[in-house]
């Protein structure tokens, strides 16, 4: 199986305490059954481990250190740059790594079918979750109680939908357009 495959490749079986979804998280794309949405069932997969583990990470915050690590992972995703991350801890680098290249690689499959480079709206997409989650465990740390707008602002973006739905109906709609263009050749 090919995200069993990405996921021992990514490492992320290395990451203590994470909780791997991955049955869960395949068994809820096979909605997406047909063929030709091949591509939006691995994005959707591989985005709700990702995102899980991500959200993991940041619940396990504790104390300021964990934050500074937290503070270079976000940097990592604003510059996509892993070399940010470099004095992280192992779990933190092979997330990142993770994060950054199967991004980078569905990012890959929607431009071959497409024939345009939505990369910076898939970084997008994760780059504001993240901020949100980080804000929620500074808070956490500190001991700050946000107002009710704060919380809900905040929540609103850490629920960490946004990877998942809008890139499922991006890499969909891929999928769509490989069959018609075969269909015209045919």
């Amino acid at each position: 199986m090919l995200i069993c495959r990405w996921e021992e490749e990514h490492r992320l079986n290395e990451v203590p305490d994470m909780r791997h979804p991955l049955y869960p998280a395949f068994f809820a794309a096979v909605d997406l059954a047909a063929p030709e949405f091949s591509l939006a069932r691995q994005c959707w997969t591989m985005n709700s481990i990702l995102t899980t583990a991500v959200d993991d990470v940041f619940d396990r915050a504790s104390d300021p250190s964990d934050l500074s690590e937290l503070r270079l992972f976000v940097q990592c995703l604003k510059r996509w740059d892993l070399s940010e991350v470099d004095h992280c801890s192992d779990s933190l680098k092979i997330l990142a790594r993770s994060l950054l290249s199967s991004v980078d690689y569905l990012s890959e499959e929607v431009n071959k079918v497409q024939g345009r480079d939505l990369g910076h709206f898939f970084r997008r997409m994760w780059l504001e979750p993240v901020v949100a989650m980080m804000t929620e465990a500074e808070w956490a740390v500190s001991g700050y109680t946000p107002s009710l707008e704060e919380y809900i602002e905040t929540g609103y973006l850490s629920f960490i939908l946004g990877p998942i739905v809008p890139s499922i109906v991006i890499h969909g709609l891929a999928s769509l357009v490989r069959k018609r263009k075969r269909t015209r050749i045919l």
